[in-house]
């Protein structure tokens, strides 16, 4: 009898940890109808060994064996940095503390595809750094990493909490050279969601040129915008994370991301990577003396292996500790997965059906001008 990885959508995270581990190559990864991969065993190649079940990590969770986390307020001590990043700089702070041989992350490949790739040369390193709203394809970077491990290399591996569950699932054993490092994840949506966002953009505007998640260029990191840029010179700027872009919009508020998202068990303390990363909202009641809004990261030592490196953060940043709940009330994806919209159903049923146009007009409406301004005006009362 075939091994069975998942009942439902909900069961399988995309980590691709069994198709990378499977000794026949009789598991791929396919798209379901929202564009999302998920695993397919080829009953014709599988020798029901069972591997591809014992080790994934929605089956077979890690004890946890972290000590209690510790949780700091993070800004790197160069603006230039921090201006590149998407936050506070806490990536490179931690590149730069561990100082690994390859670095593994999410990059853009061609025609905007998000793939996990190795980076080795600073100009490799730099295009993982920027958030990037869509679920990455790790490819065959497990096998990657084990590779460069047993051959002695010092391995930084960055991503998601459910693609870090799945490294260390296929691992299947703790590396003295390994770094992991989880993001506080909201969510991601599919590729092919992404691919007809873009279609439908560059019908209006012409060919994509370049995009960012956070643009901190005119409104700084606290109202980041998201912004893409076209060959023709056009630029297309909305504040991030509001209903002011269509993407955006499916993304936070009508339920466009994956199922398994949505029932994450790793969006929970203790975390899968050494070190945790994200924004630290909230920051006026934590730091409120670090107010120049160009950035500031939420870091979680999660770890020893991680604790060995704060000594070295601490001369690369400036770093004030906080607690996990001070941290978890602006950033609730520490500790629990984004809740799922009551009209997600309906939503997605739409997806599938209307051409974009449509589906924008109905849900994704970009908010009127009025609204716009007055909640900018609000903002900046706020402040």
């Amino acid at each position: 009898m075939v091994p069975v990885l998942w009942t439902s959508p909900e069961g399988c995270t995309g980590c691709a940890a069994c198709r990378q581990i499977c000794p026949q190559q009789a598991i791929a990864l396919k798209p379901d109808k929202s564009g999302f991969l998920l695993a397919h065993i080829d009953p014709e190649k599988c020798v029901e060994c069972g591997l591809c079940a014992k080790i994934c990590p929605m089956k077979s969770r890690r004890p946890a064996e972290a000590p209690e986390p510790m949780a700091f307020a993070m800004k790197h001590r160069s603006q230039d940095i921090r201006k590149q990043s998407a936050s506070g700089g806490a990536f490179t702070a931690i590149l730069e503390a561990f100082a690994p041989d390859a670095v593994f992350g999410a990059a853009y490949c061609e025609d905007f595809q998000v793939r996990h790739i190795c980076a080795v040369t600073p100009e490799e390193i730099a295009r993982l750094r920027g958030s990037k709203y869509v679920q990455s394809d790790v490819g065959d970077t497990y096998k990657q990493a084990k590779e460069l491990l047993q051959a002695g290399k010092r391995v930084l591996f960055t991503g998601t909490p459910c693609q870090i569950a799945g490294l260390n699932a296929y691992l299947r054993k703790s590396h003295p050279n390994l770094l992991t490092c989880d993001l506080i994840c909201e969510g991601v949506q599919s590729q092919a969601f992404f691919d007809r966002y873009r279609q439908h953009m560059e019908e209006k505007y012409g060919k994509l040129s370049s995009v960012s998640f956070r643009e901190k260029e005119k409104n700084g990191w606290e109202r980041s915008d998201f912004q893409m840029r076209f060959e023709n010179g056009k630029k297309y700027t909305r504040t991030c994370h509001t209903k002011d872009s269509a993407y955006m919009n499916s993304m936070l508020f009508q339920g466009g991301n994956r199922d398994s998202c949505y029932a994450c068990p790793f969006a929970a303390v203790p975390r899968q990577g050494d070190f945790t990363i994200g924004d630290l909202w909230g920051w006026r009641e934590m730091v409120p003396e670090w107010n120049d809004n160009i950035g500031i990261s939420l870091v979680v030592c999660n770890t020893e292996k991680a604790a060995q490196y704060l000594p070295r953060l601490k001369e690369l940043a400036e770093m004030k500790e906080v607690t996990v709940e001070q941290a978890a009330k602006h950033n609730p994806n520490l500790l629990r997965p984004t809740p799922q919209p009551p009209t997600r159903g309906s939503y997605l049923a739409d997806v599938e059906r209307m051409p974009f146009a449509e589906l924008e007009k109905k849900w994704l409406k970009p908010r009127s001008l009025l609204r716009k301004t007055a909640s900018k005006l609000l903002f900046r009362l706020k402040k």
